[in-house]
């Protein structure tokens, strides 16, 4: 050795005197690993009278390899080798992070090609650039058809937008972690994915990681119809009870003013009537009784037509529609002396559901007759006509009547009451309202306190 710099001993630990001396060598400090590759290619290089450029590791005094890269060419007169000059370089730290890296890449390697996920880099051009193996293990395609075309044309038509969405909102700068979307197989069928995504700007990549949730969404999908299903068998059985409801009280409304018209009938005969007016009595019981079973027959038919969930219609004729209810108060008509007149002649029929006109005109006359003044005879008009192609019903009286400016508005309200009577229980308007309203209809009023009530019904 002919020159060293000092620096020698920053690099091996020994002075540059140590090497000059020669009690030490360069040819000692060699890795044995390394030793025959630098001999190898100082000597080729030599041969050919060219520089080299080495990498190999070096002992220290303290027992450490550092890992140096050796530049050298040799100096020559005519064609004989004087010596070699150059410089080694202590490449340790960038050899050890090189390393590192190399580690993270077989590491990034493995994680990227053995993932259950799918993980993906795409372009800003709207390019696959990279595909880990799932991907065409999941969806059937290979990795050239999956690269050669653009990304929208795998994915369902339906997410195309949203996803375009996703992908410029991604290209903002911006992270995406919950996005759906639906990718198209080799076979047809679509797959379910949920993202997470970041961007790198200045390359104008995406790197994307999904996981498969087909069968989380079909999942999702039986609950949702099996939630419609019980909101619709809800939404059934609210109706039902409503309607049951509804029809106790039809029932229970329906039947007191046919029960009331007994009582009033037997009312009418004691001990000192005669043979001729117990069998007046009685004829008229029995067309009381008649009526009574029809009804029951009639609105036991209405429950069972609303439980297939339609209301029937006939056509009706006005008269005997009223002709039935008549019979059903005339213990009340006779015990009050009431007049009770009915003119259908412009408009005598309707088609209409029978159980509810015969309701609707009980509820009315029964009002009229339940409300009359203490004052005179109960005066009580049924009129029908047609007005703008809609059948009309009339049922004025001349009763105690209300005030609509205090009551008006709750004048049909359920359990709504204007005077003090016994019988009243506010079901009846109500009723009748309902009714009217369900089949397409409307009920109004019009009313002084102490001169009577007209009740309009628009059919």
């Amino acid at each position: 050795m002919l020159y060293l710099n000092t620096k020698v001993e920053e690099l091996t630990g020994y002075t540059s005197q140590q090497f000059i001396s020669g009690e030490i060598s360069f040819l000692q400090l060699y890795h044995p690993e390394d030793a025959p590759q630098i001999f190898e290619e100082i000597e080729n290089a030599l041969s050919k009278e060219e520089s080299f450029k080495i990498t190999y590791r070096l002992a220290t005094k303290s027992g450490e390899w550092k890992w140096v890269e050796e530049v050298g060419t040799g100096v020559y007169q005519d064609d004989s080798l004087l010596f070699i000059e150059g410089f080694i370089n202590d490449i340790t730290a960038q050899r050890l992070a090189e390393e590192k890296l190399q580690i993270v890449a077989e590491e990034n390697y493995r994680i990227f090609n053995n993932s259950v996920s799918l993980s993906v880099i795409a372009g800003f051009d709207g390019y696959f650039k990279r595909l880990n193996p799932m991907w065409f293990r999941l969806l059937g395609w290979t990795e050239h058809e999956m690269l050669s075309k653009m990304i929208f044309e795998f994915i369902h038509e339906d997410d195309i937008e949203s996803t375009k969405k996703a992908i410029r909102h991604i290209a903002d700068g911006n992270h995406l972690h919950t996005f759906e979307n639906r990718y198209r197989c080799k076979d047809g069928s679509y797959k379910w994915f949920l993202w997470s995504s970041a961007s790198d700007a200045k390359r104008k990549l995406i790197y994307a990681s999904a996981i498969d949730i087909t069968e989380r969404k079909k999942f999702e999908e039986e609950l949702l119809i099996s939630k419609k299903n019980l909101e619709r068998a809800s939404a059934v059985l609210q109706k039902q009870n409503h309607q049951l409801n509804e029809f106790a009280h039809i029932i229970s409304h329906n039947l007191r003013s046919p029960v009331g018209n007994i009582q009033a009938l037997i009312s009418l005969v004691n001990e000192h009537s005669s043979k001729e007016e117990y069998a007046l009595i009685f004829e008229k019981l029995k067309n009381t009784s008649s009526n009574l079973r029809i009804t029951l027959n009639d609105l036991l038919e209405t429950l069972h037509v609303r439980e297939e969930g339609h209301t029937e219609k006939n056509i009706l004729k006005f008269e005997d529609v009223f002709g039935r209810v008549r019979h059903d108060l005339e213990g009340e008509i006779i015990k009050c002396n009431a007049s009770l007149k009915y003119d259908f002649k412009d408009c005598p029929d309707i088609h209409y559901s029978k159980t509810y006109l015969e309701s609707i005109l009980l509820n009315l006359i029964s009002n009229a007759l339940k409300y009359r003044s203490p004052e005179r005879l109960p005066q009580i008009q049924v009129t029908t006509f047609t007005k703008n192609d809609k059948k009309m019903l009339h049922v004025a009286d001349n009763g105690l009547g209300i005030d609509l400016d205090r009551h008006g508005e709750k004048i049909f309200g359920f359990r709504k009451t204007f005077h003090e009577n016994s019988e009243a229980r506010g079901v009846g308007l109500f009723m009748t309202k309902t009714q009217i309203e369900t089949l397409g209809g409307h009920i109004a009023v019009e009313s002084k306190e102490g001169k009577g009530s007209t009740f309009i019904v628009t059919f």
